[in-house]
């Protein structure tokens, strides 16, 4: 299997039969040393899965949506509630007061709460997503041009360049990040950038296969080295945003970081029959104070994320700015 960043033939099978999405399914998992991705056959992918994801049902890992369409309807500023609450939304964030940005594109809009909170602050935005019923949702949610549509067809239905590119938790789930980035890249104006974010495969443990939602919900896993590989193929600046400031009210990622190298292997999310594994019922990254704990034990669990200053657990996501140069 070639690698789907740089084509190198020279790929090797780490794990065969790792569990898939739904319990019955499972898929080899491929590695490329050159540009340090774990990934799967990209051609095992059905777009029809983020259907049943946006379909009003409630999905491990993808709940928490809901949430922020709550959130956003009812705050005046929206994504300053996101950035405090979700780590990539604090990138967005970061970017947007450091940069002179006016239009935006945002890949994989789901529910369209994000491309709501940025026109609240006045920015001009379009939301896309791969799911028609993520579109027909965010529409009769809160209005406005929303389109239906793959990345590399976007090159053919806009006419119009764009400042910033938004792309949250997206590439990871692309047949090809290469060509993804490419594709998108030729949508931005002059000096314009593509901030991207993606589950960080540096932060996990050494020894993990798969540390990112289960396949094919997820084609690949990437790292920094990986970027560095995308950018050098296509004549890209790249760099990170930094998390040193970043202090996250329902998010402790020392625990986070202990705890998900537990299970080398781990089990499919969804049963047959559509209900959560038990396994996955038991995981809480969101630890909060218990009555029947010692003191010692809550405040461990509860007020370590200020070790975040620590360069160890500074990257959860990699946050790439990747301007034309």
């Amino acid at each position: 299997m070639n690698c789907i960043i740089c084509s190198n033939e020279s790929t090797d099978v780490i794990y065969k039969n790792y569990p898939g999405y739904v319990e019955g399914s499972f898929y080899d998992i491929y590695h490329c040393s050159k540009c340090n991705i774990n990934f799967i056959d990209p051609n095992l992918i059905d777009t029809k899965i983020y259907d049943g994801i946006y379909s009003g049902n409630e999905h491990f890992g993808y709940h928490r949506y809901k949430k922020y369409v709550s959130i956003a309807k009812k705050e005046d500023d929206p994504l300053l509630i996101f950035a405090k609450i979700d780590s990539v939304y604090y990138t967005v964030e970061q970017y947007l007061k450091e940069n002179d940005v006016k239009k935006i594109l945002e890949i994989g809009s789901g529910y369209g709460y994000l491309t709501y909170a940025l026109r609240k602050r006045g920015y001009e935005v379009l939301g896309t997503d791969i799911s028609r019923n993520a579109v027909e949702t965010a529409q009769q949610l809160f209005g406005g041009k929303f389109i239906a549509s793959a990345a590399d067809e976007l090159k053919n239905l806009l006419k119009e360049k764009y400042d910033l590119i938004i792309a949250s938790e997206v590439i990871e789930h692309v047949k090809s990040p290469i060509e993804f980035v490419k594709n998108l890249a030729e949508l931005l104006s002059n000096n314009g950038s593509l901030l991207l974010t993606t589950p960080n495969k540096d932060f996990s443990k050494r020894a993990k296969i798969w540390r990112t939602a289960h396949p094919p919900v997820h084609i690949s896993w990437l790292s920094y080295k990986s970027f560095e590989e995308i950018s050098k193929l296509l004549n890209l600046s790249c760099s990170k945003i930094s998390y040193a400031k970043y202090y996250p009210n329902h998010e402790n990622r020392f625990i986070k970081y202990i705890r998900q190298g537990r299970e080398l292997i781990e089990p499919s999310l969804i049963k047959k029959d559509g209900s959560l594994n038990e396994y996955w019922e038991r995981i809480n990254y969101t630890p909060k104070w218990n009555k029947f704990d010692s003191s010692a034990k809550n405040l461990f669990r509860v007020f370590m994320p200020e070790l975040n200053q620590l360069e160890t657990f500074q990257i959860f996501y990699i946050i790439f700015s990747l301007n034309v140069t």
